[in-house]
């Protein structure tokens, strides 16, 4: 797998066999088209059945007010419970987790 990383984004994890294997960190840049430095890619081999869940800051800095922070933490806990491999599944299943803690 090849990518970028913009200066804003988190990192993506690498999950493999249900386990958060590490995050797929890399040297930031500006998006492509907003100047600055060449975007420099980096490179990461997968195996198969790999997944990669990218997600924003947003999804961890979700909270009611006054609340804590969904947190990378939470979310970490909450990918390595989860047995679908199916990435439309696991998607829902984050927006309906997050649902109930609102």
């Amino acid at each position: 797998m090849y990518g970028t990383g913009p200066r804003h984004a988190t990192a993506p994890l690498l999950i493999r066999n249900h386990q958060i294997v590490r995050q797929l960190t890399g040297p930031a840049t500006l998006p492509v088209g907003f100047g600055g430095e060449e975007p420099r890619i980096s490179e990461q081999m997968l195996l198969r059945g790999d997944r990669v869940l990218c997600f924003t800051d947003g999804l961890i800095e979700e909270h009611e007010a006054g609340e804590e922070q969904f947190g990378e933490e939470q979310l970490i806990h909450w990918v390595t419970r989860r047995r679908d491999p199916l990435p439309d599944r696991m998607a829902r299943g984050a927006v309906d987790h997050l649902a109930l803690l609102g």
